[in-house]
C-alpha cells in the first residue's frame, strides 16, 4: 500500500510499502523504502530513500537517504540528511546538511528549532545541539550542547569533540580542543593542539602539533608551537602596538 490517501497530489513517486501513505495534496514527492515518508501530507518536493527515511517528516524540500535518516524530521525544511541514522532526532531544524553514519544523529529535539548546520563524518556532531556551525571529520563538536547559534567550526578527526557549552569556536586539525569544554572564542590550530589543558579558557590562539595553554582557564593568550620549539623566527625583532599596520 502507497499513496493511500492522495487525493489531489501529483507528480509524486512512491515504492514500497506504505511510502507516502498520508499524502494528499502534496506534489513532487519521491519516496522509495518502507514507511519513507509516511506522514508527508500536504508538502512539496521532498525525496525519501530508505527503511523508514524521513516517517514523520511534514516540511517540504527535504532529502532524506538512510535508513532511519530523519526519522524524527518533523516540521524541518530544506535538509539534506545521507547516511544511516543522519538526522535522526532532529525534529524541527532547518537549512541543515548532516552527511555520514549517525552524523548529527541526536541534533537537537523536537522543541528545538536553530538550523544552518553542516555535519559531514561519522558520528560527527551527534550530540550536537548548536546552530550555524560547521563540524567536518569522525566525531568532531559531538557534544557541543550551547543551546542557541553557537558559530563553532570544527575540522578534524574528533576535533572541538568535548567542546559542551562554547562558542564561536574554531579547532582545526586531529583531535584539537580535546580539552576544551566551555571556552568561547578560540582559535586552535594544529594537530593535538589544546589536547591537555585548555578547557574553559576564552579568546585564546594556540597555533601547532601539540600546542596548549598555559592554564585551563586562562583567557587571552597566544600559545605558538609545544616545548619542543627553540627559535621564534619573525621578520622584525621588535612587537609594536595594534596601531603599528606593518
Amino acid at each position: 500500500l502507497a499513496l493511500t490517501a492522495n487525493t489531489t497530489g501529483s507528480k509524486n513517486v512512491s515504492v514500497g510499502a506504505f511510502c507516502l501513505d498520508s499524502n494528499t495534496t502534496g506534489n513532487g514527492n519521491t519516496a522509495v523504502g518502507y514507511w519513507a515518508g509516511a506522514s508527508q501530507s500536504t508538502s512539496n518536493d521532498n525525496t525519501f530513500v530508505g527503511y523508514y527515511a524521513g516517517y514523520p517528516s511534514t516540511g517540504y524540500r527535504n532529502a532524506v537517504l538512510g535508513s532511519y535518516a530523519g526519522y524524527e524530521l518533523t516540521s524541518g525544511h530544506t535538509n539534506l540528511l545521507l547516511g544511516y541514522q543522519a538526522g535522526y532526532y532532529m525534529g524541527k531544524v532547518d537549512n541543515c546538511v548532516f552527511v555520514g553514519y549517525n552524523a548529527g544523529g541526536a541534533y537537537m529535539s523536537s522543541s528545538q528549532t536553530m538550523g544552518s548546520t553542516v555535519i559531514v563524518g561519522g558520528q560527527a556532531g551527534y550530540n550536537c545541539k548548536a546552530g550555524r556551525s560547521v563540524a567536518v571529520g569522525a566525531g568532531s563538536l559531538n557534544s557541543s550542547n550551547y543551546d542557541n547559534d553557537a558559530s563553532n567550526v570544527a575540522i578534524g578527526w574528533y576535533a572541538g569533540r568535548n567542546n559542551s557549552s562554547g562558542h564561536n569556536n574554531i579547532f582545526i586539525g586531529g583531535y584539537t580542543g580535546k580539552t576544551v569544554t566551555s571556552g568561547i572564542k578560540n582559535t586552535i590550530v594544529g594537530d593535538q593542539a589544546a589536547y591537555t589543558t585548555l578547557a574553559t579558557g576564552d579568546n585564546n590562539t594556540v597555533i601547532g602539533y601539540g600546542a596548549d595553554s598555559s592554564a585551563s582557564d586562562v583567557d587571552n593568550e597566544i600559545t605558538l608551537g609545544d616545548s619542543n620549539i627553540a627559535t621564534l623566527r619573525c621578520n622584525t625583532q621588535t612587537i609594536s602596538s595594534l596601531s603599528d599596520k606593518r
